[in-house]
């Protein structure tokens, strides 16, 4: 990037005497072949002939733009710059709002790695500064991060946001991003469009968006890395920005190594001098490697630049930022270690009776509690099936959930309580509560074909459900509770096992009860998602809660 220079003689000769001076510099004047005629001038600054890089300058007269001298210049001064000073990368800066050169540096081989805000003041006004640069790795063969945005990416609707997620095959805790693979055995694509087209259908290009979409959906893909690259290969496409054999995976290069050593090894093997990464890598990067053989690291600062909203504010920041903080809780198993002792602890001194919800006792773990209105809010449940009834604190916690979305505008939803033994007691402060008229209660077993018809009829018509089950913990019980009532969790809700910390607990704990470890909700959980896909555990919910009586029991339906 280069702005146009003083219009007086001297001034022109000064500074081209300046620039002549320096040691790190080259200047050329581009002119007509036949004749003197001056066309502009194009420059390398900050030549390192050490690392063997230099940025590029150029300047046209507004009149003899838009004919290909810039092209043929460039094209000229790139033979000079590998030939004779024998360097091996250019970069440049150029303002964003420059679209015809930006169209040029394209054609010319150049990539956008970066935007440096407010960063360049002409006439009048700060410009954003687009960074170009030749070489994008796409980085596959790492441990795949459940929960990132690897397999999953969020968007905005009328009723908040939702997440759209690439449901994995058989995914075991460990593999990389190319040994993990999209579920081929439910419509996720199908389900994906449909809720894009719901969400956008009046936004100004939703259709060059849902065909982009479509585009990449077209193809069967062998792991979650190749879905990923074939995304950024089309959206580069629809806006016109070259790849060649600028991008480049991290697969193919086969560079051994891990962490810092292994992006280092592979920085070099590329030749690069410089390494642009987000603000992530400042907890692994060796920096003083990279110093020591000539390789610069620069961090990408990232700006959400304002655009309408369909629905409201969108916060996608903040949501990363979120969701780097459940990552680093997940990866904490120190942390882990010492949740459970404090729940094991707490559990001896029956912790989780000291509390009440509007006046009746809940027997809830708190954390509990703060995730179920999360999803309640998130899901807004025309019915919730909860299994257990208990002294009734938890059936007056989800009718006032309810209360608070049909006080927002999301209907009249209704809470479905079962219980084997609904005792007189707990019945009639259930029926006194000011909420009560949005509880309805079925005493019978959980499990009796009776009962799970009348909660199917209840439950029939219902567009959006959310159930929870938390009765009887022996494997056997609860297993078939899954099989009867997860069936009516909607797409995108969840069925919420309770008491699945069972398993992490001491057996002696449990010497006086049917249940105990290896025979407990945690076991059938997982038993269930043997032979049903279309469940997924949201692990992101018990990271973050890191205390919880349900941890692997937050399960979302994505099919």
């Amino acid at each position: 990037m280069t702005r146009p220079r003083p219009n007086s003689a001297a001034s022109v000769r000064d500074w081209l005497v300046g620039r002549s001076t320096q040691s790190d510099a080259v200047l050329f004047i581009i002119a007509e072949q036949a004749g003197d005629r001056v066309l502009g001038y194009l420059q390398l600054t900050k030549i390192d002939l050490v690392n063997r890089h230099a940025a590029l300058g150029i300047c046209l007269a507004p009149a003899e733009q838009g004919q290909g001298h810039g092209r043929a210049a460039c094209e000229a001064l790139f033979s000079y710059a590998r030939q004779t000073l024998n360097l091996r990368k250019i970069t440049l800066e150029v303002l964003a709002d420059n679209e015809r050169a930006i169209q040029l540096y394209q054609k010319l081989g150049f990539r956008q790695i970066g935007r440096l805000a407010e960063h360049y003041l002409q006439d009048q006004r700060w410009h954003d500064v687009i960074v170009l640069a030749d070489v994008f790795v796409n980085y596959a063969d790492v441990q795949f991060s459940k929960g990132s945005f690897t397999n999953r990416v969020q968007i905005k609707d009328r009723t908040g946001s939702r997440w759209l997620t690439v449901p994995l095959e058989k995914f075991h805790l460990g593999e990389r991003i190319d040994q993990v693979r999209p579920c081929a055995s439910t419509d996720w694509r199908g389900q994906h469009l449909r809720k894009l087209e719901q969400a956008y259908e009046e936004a100004p290009f939703a259709q060059d968006m849902l065909a982009l979409v479509r585009t990449v959906y077209e193809a069967d893909y062998a792991h979650m890395g190749a879905l990923a690259l074939a995304s950024m290969q089309a959206v580069c496409s629809y806006l016109d920005i070259p790849l060649g054999a600028k991008l480049r995976d991290s697969v193919e290069l086969a560079v051994p190594g891990r962490n810092s050593d292994r992006v280092l090894a592979i920085v070099r093997q590329l030749h690069g001098s410089k390494y642009i990464t987000g603000h992530g890598a400042k907890n692994y990067l060796a920096h003083a490697e990279f110093e020591q053989h000539g390789i610069t690291v620069e961090y990408m600062n990232y700006a959400m630049l304002p655009y309408r909203q369909l629905h409201g504010a969108f916060t996608p920041f903040f949501q990363g930022e979120v969701q780097q903080n459940i990552q680093s809780l997940a990866q904490d198993k120190d942390l882990q270690s010492l949740s459970r002792i404090w729940l094991r602890e707490v559990t001896a001194h029956k912790y989780h009776y000291n509390f009440t919800w509007m006046g009746l006792p809940i027997i809830q773990c708190p954390q509990d509690v703060l995730a179920m209105q999360q999803l309640i809010w998130e899901v807004k449940p025309d019915l919730i099936i909860e299994t257990g009834i208990a002294r009734g604190g938890s059936l007056i916690f989800y009718a006032s959930m309810l209360e608070l979305l049909a006080q927002s505008g999301h209907g009249e939803g209704k809470v479905l309580g079962i219980d084997i033994d609904i005792r007189q007691h707990n019945r009639e402060a259930i029926e006194a509560h000011p909420m009560a008229r949005r509880v309805q209660m079925l005493q019978g077993s959980s499990i009796d074909p009776g009962i799970i018809e009348q909660v199917k009829r209840i439950a029939a018509g219902k567009q959006r459900v959310l159930v929870a089950l938390d009765s009887n913990h022996t494997h056997d019980h609860v297993l078939a509770e899954l099989e009867a009532y997860a069936p009516l969790t909607s797409v995108g809700s969840y069925c919420v096992v309770f008491d699945t910390a069972v398993e992490d607990m001491p057996q002696a704990m449990f010497n006086d009860r049917p249940w105990g470890v290896g025979n407990n909700p945690k076991t059938a959980v997982h038993a269930y998602l043997r032979d049903h896909p279309e469940f997924v555990i949201d692990a992101d919910i018990h990271h973050k809660l890191l205390i919880t009586v349900a941890p692997d029991g937050y399960l979302k339906r994505v099919a």
